[in-house]
């Protein structure tokens, strides 16, 4: 399984916008396919960080 970690910065108003979409569409995100984890984190000091881990369980070998 493969984690990816991405992190975003937005100002503090899209920030909330963000998380809005974000928590309108967190389940079809989940439900998507090979999507086997999906979290949301932000920094204490400062929201408009945000991080978004996902995991994906298929894996692409050459």
């Amino acid at each position: 399984m493969v984690t990816r970690i991405v992190k975003m910065s937005f100002n503090k108003i899209d920030a909330e916008v963000f998380l809005e979409i974000f928590n309108e569409h967190r389940n079809q995100i989940r439900a998507a396919g090979g999507c086997t984890y999906l979290e949301l984190w932000q920094t204490e000091e400062e929201h408009s960080t945000i991080f978004l881990p996902t995991a994906n369980g298929r894996v692409k070998t050459s």
